[in-house]
């Protein structure tokens, strides 16, 4: 993932050297710095919006955060029975969200690792969790072939959006909050993030996540 200002880039890194997350010079490919602490496989990193900070989700039940400049551990979050599969902030980087293999997704006070709120209504693990662009939503994928929007606030379920026959591997908000893309074995679904309707559908096995580019996929047609 890409630094607020795009000058560096935060990875996991899985491998013969070793269990870590580092940042990276993204005009250089030159190693920054490395945060380790992690037990086992580290899923995902992501930086705050500020760009202060470095968020990472991993199998060993935690996400962590870090300082970004230092790479001192600021906060453990956990609480989860299960691999930690993805964490995100906020848009205003006060809250931390985490999907996990437990089923449940946790929102959490970024600054005291309290937990705020569990969101429970899958049936299987979660592969995803992020917050809408306004901070009021959130959006959980699940290999229960759902995604769930909840309001962030209350965690009452807003959206049950049903269309894959495979698991959901991804759920993400557009940049305007008003649709929302999911990605399954099956393919991909485009939906009204207000309704809840399944706008129209990208056909291809094995699609693992996918994003919103201005210009490229017009939103009511599916044309390029």
């Amino acid at each position: 993932a890409f630094s607020p200002t795009g000058e560096c880039v935060v990875t996991p890194v899985n491998g013969n050297t070793g269990i870590s997350v580092k940042t990276w010079d993204a005009s250089t490919g030159e190693v920054l710095r490395s945060f380790n602490g992690h037990q086992d496989l580290v899923n995902s990193a992501v930086f705050s919006p500020a760009g202060d900070r470095v968020l990472s989700a991993s199998d060993d039940g935690t996400a962590m955060m870090w300082d970004a400049s230092s790479a001192e551990l600021l906060v453990a979050f956990k609480g989860h029975r299960g691999t930690v599969t993805s964490a995100s902030f906020s848009p205003a980087g006060g809250r931390v969200l985490t999907a996990s293999s437990d089923g449940l997704a946790k929102m959490w006070n970024a600054s005291t690792g309290e937990v705020l709120h569990t969101f429970a209504g899958h049936t299987n693990r979660l592969t995803s969790a992020v917050f809408s662009p306004t901070g009021e939503r959130v959006l959980t994928a699940s290999w229960d072939g759902t995604a769930i929007m909840w309001d962030a606030f209350t965690g009452e379920v807003l959206q049950r959006l049903t269309v894959h026959s495979d698991g959901a591997t991804s759920a993400v908000f557009s940049p305007t909050g008003e649709h929302v893309l999911t990605t399954s074995l099956d393919g991909t679904a485009l939906w009204n993030a207000s309704t809840g309707k399944v706008l129209t559908t990208f056909k291809g096995g094995g699609m693992i996540s996918a994003v919103f580019l201005p210009k490229m996929w017009n939103a009511s047609t599916s044309e390029v």
